[in-house]
């Protein structure tokens, strides 16, 4: 009796884990607020197993960020990895970073509305039913997580200075 119970358990916990890795969570950096002038500098996705970075700059010759060479390869990557998500996960996904994905990367508006259809955004939950909006570190230390190790403030100066490893360090924490 009690091995049935231990295979119920591990049968039970398999499909929870089926099941996170069914919910893709994504975030991106940008160099500002307007998706017409500003860069996407780096994206990161995690599907309960692994976390990906897709870093879309570089430094020009100037000193100046601009889009990689392999920038378009990493932008299908990332934008493939939303699309094939049976749901994503994002805090203001449906309010920032989709909009900004789809207009920096000149995507249809209709790829980011099904994108906005299978999104769990917990920002434009609590903005919904509480009228109210927070911090994602306030979330993350109500829950017994440790905070983010930074700020988007922080994410725009590591892309202008060239940190890129730092930066993605960041986007994926």
């Amino acid at each position: 009796m009690h091995s049935g119970a231990l295979n119920a358990t591990a049968r039970h916990d398999a499909r929870q884990d089926a099941d996170c890795n069914r919910i893709l969570a994504f975030d991106i950096e940008t160099t500002g607020l307007d998706a017409g002038r500003d860069l996407i500098t780096v994206a990161a996705t995690y599907d309960g197993v692994r976390a990906t970075a897709y870093r879309f700059v570089e430094l020009d010759e100037n000193g100046l960020l601009r889009y990689a060479a392999d920038a378009n390869d990493k932008m299908q990557q990332f934008c493939t990895a939303l699309d094939r998500a049976p749901y994503l996960a994002a805090f203001n996904g449906v309010r920032f970073d989709v909009p900004f994905i789809v207009r920096a990367f000149k995507l249809p508006d209709e790829q980011g509305a099904q994108w906005v259809l299978k999104c769990l955004d917990i920002f434009e939950v609590c903005k919904a039913v509480r009228s109210r909006t927070f911090g994602l570190n306030m979330l993350l230390a109500l829950n017994g997580f440790d905070a983010k190790t930074g700020s988007g403030a922080n994410a725009v100066v590591q892309a202008q200075s060239g940190q890129f490893d730092e930066l993605e360090a960041y986007c994926v924490d």
